[in-house]
């Protein structure tokens, strides 16, 4: 069995359009860490299902937000 999780953390913290960004330091951005925490909760709570996720954000954004990011995820989808 399959299970699919898709979101979208809001972007502002990460936008290119926003001159005042901040990353992971903007409270909005905290989803992207809440999203990873869903998944784990999936997996626990349903354990006999495989679980994919897809998050979408924003294209415009630093290398190091883009890195930190690829970070949380790996810590529920190792490479």
């Amino acid at each position: 069995m399959q299970g699919r999780v898709v979101g979208g953390a809001p972007c502002q913290g990460f936008s290119e359009l926003n001159a005042e960004r901040k990353g992971f330091g903007d409270p909005r951005s905290d989803w992207i860490v809440k999203f990873t925490q869903l998944i784990t909760k999936l997996r626990k709570a349903a354990p006999q299902i495989r679980w994919h996720a897809m998050l979408e954000n924003v294209a415009s954004m630093m290398d190091s937000d883009r890195s930190a990011i690829t970070g949380e995820l790996e810590k529920v989808y190792p490479t």
